[in-house]
């Protein structure tokens, strides 16, 4: 009988934290996770699949997360990599999880590949903030389905972000427009839409996910002699090693770089300064 009285207890119990629990909404890198706080608010719990420090491109899931997507409403992809393997089986193993594509209605270029690779598509549509406009679009419209009842709260969100996006945009094109800069060097190619946006030329040294080889590299060395470049940017989750020799030939600092941050606004006001050359 005290076994029945406890049981009915603990399930009352769990009951009530289940009730009291935001729903869950799953992003799969950082920078997407900024825009879809911005929007929910306060009404769902924001997740990241890709924690900071650790690459889109050779990322698994670990099982605490795969526990937490069965209780998830929704999942935002972006492109990267590891979904390519991994959306299928989150798909066929949690049936009533809602997935969608962040960037649904933009073009993505072919990009860098991954190893033996093909045909890969560049998924870094956060860096250009006009795509981060639409692709903050695309979450509200996914998340006013699966909550119509705070319609209305999503959309001064989303008109609120589209404002700071709008700022930024604006801002970074002020600050380059005084910089003699037009060519950058990076490691990971991970700023191709933002330099095509601002009219910028972006140089990577990562050649189709690998290392350069040695021919490769004299000619990255005679690139950036000929484009006469200040830096190499290399990114928080890659080795700087390459960067290093490059940079060595010409005595430029090597500037890391995280183009995956949470920290939307101020991360890419942050990129850009020193692709323009500011120093702060």
């Amino acid at each position: 009988m005290k076994k029945i009285i406890l049981f009915v207890i603990l399930l009352s119990v769990l009951g009530c934290e289940t009730k009291d629990e935001k729903d869950t909404i799953f992003v799969s890198v950082l920078p997407i996770k900024y825009f879809a706080e911005q929007i929910v608010g306060d009404y769902a719990a924001v997740e990241v699949m890709v924690p900071p420090g650790m690459s889109p491109a050779t990322y698994e899931p670990l099982p605490a997360q795969i526990v937490k997507l069965s209780r998830a409403k929704l999942l935002f992809t972006s492109g990267v990599p590891f979904e390519k393997v991994w959306i299928k089986k989150i798909e066929s193993s949690h049936p009533n999880l809602k997935i969608r594509a962040s960037y649904d209605g933009i073009q993505l270029h072919e990009g860098h590949s991954h190893g033996d690779e093909k045909d890969h598509l560049d998924p870094h549509l956060w860096t250009d903030p006009v795509f981060a406009r639409q692709i903050s679009q695309n979450i509200a419209q996914s998340l006013i389905e699966l909550f119509p009842d705070h319609k209305s709260v999503f959309e001064n969100n989303l008109k609120s972000l589209e404002i700071k996006l709008d700022s930024l945009d604006r801002q970074i094109k002020s600050i380059l427009v005084d910089s003699d800069n037009t060519a950058f060097m990076i490691f990971h190619p991970a700023l191709g839409y933002y330099a095509e946006r601002y009219g910028l030329t972006q140089i990577s040294i990562e050649q189709h996910g690998k290392e350069p080889s040695p021919k490769q590299l004299r000619n990255l060395i005679k690139i950036a002699r000929d484009k006469g470049i200040s830096q190499i940017f290399v990114q928080e989750q890659f080795s700087r090693t390459v960067a290093e020799s490059i940079a060595g030939e010409f005595d430029i600092p090597v500037n890391v770089i995280n183009p995956l941050s949470d920290d939307y606004i101020n991360n890419m006001l942050l990129i850009t300064k020193k692709i323009a050359g500011e120093h702060e």
